[in-house]
């Protein structure tokens, strides 16, 4: 049976921790800032506010892929998402992700583990890049898979709130 790592995914109410490589702050260029947890106080820098906001969605958009929640999904990836993922020869937009993590969820597919060791935001207005490196595990037909990359994200505020509207994700370098 032929394995494919899907891309981004799944919103579950259990969310592990946000584990983040420091990166020197001053080696970035002026309003891109390097995600870090905690939280930032709310004095913080408008990039480091978005992080705050942005990191606990991401993760749980794809912990809803990789359960099969398609409602939670929804409720963060709009209608237009376009998506690239690891060894996939087309894109995907919404629907077809929604079909993709439930054919996922229903070959008994799951997640075990999850970490984005190294986050970067850029904001501009409305919309805002986040640039990752994950480390994922995965359990399927039986056997226990790791997989590691990069991933480009892109969120847009709609209405006071962040919705997920696009991602590349590629294999390797995580």
């Amino acid at each position: 049976m032929r394995f494919v790592v899907p891309s981004a995914v799944s919103l579950l109410f259990v969310v592990l921790p946000i584990l983040t490589v420091p990166s020197s702050s001053a080696s970035l260029p002026p309003g891109v800032a390097a995600c870090e947890a905690p939280a930032p106080p709310a004095a913080a820098t408008i990039e480091a506010r978005t992080c705050a906001e942005l990191l606990p969605l991401r993760e749980a958009v794809w912990r809803a892929w990789f359960a099969g929640d398609s409602a939670a999904f929804r409720r963060v990836v709009p209608d237009e998402l376009v998506s690239i993922d690891v060894a996939e020869a087309t894109w995907r937009d919404r629907e077809a992700q929604v079909a993709a993590s439930l054919a996922f969820a229903a070959r008994g597919g799951t997640l075990r583990a999850l970490r984005f060791p190294r986050n970067v935001v850029q904001r501009y207005g409305d919309v805002a890049i986040l640039y990752s490196t994950y480390a994922l595990e995965l359990s399927v037909d039986g056997a226990v898979r790791e997989r590691r990359g990069c991933v480009t994200e892109v969120f847009v505020r709609r209405g006071g709130r962040w919705v997920h509207t696009g991602w590349h994700v590629d294999a390797g370098t995580g």
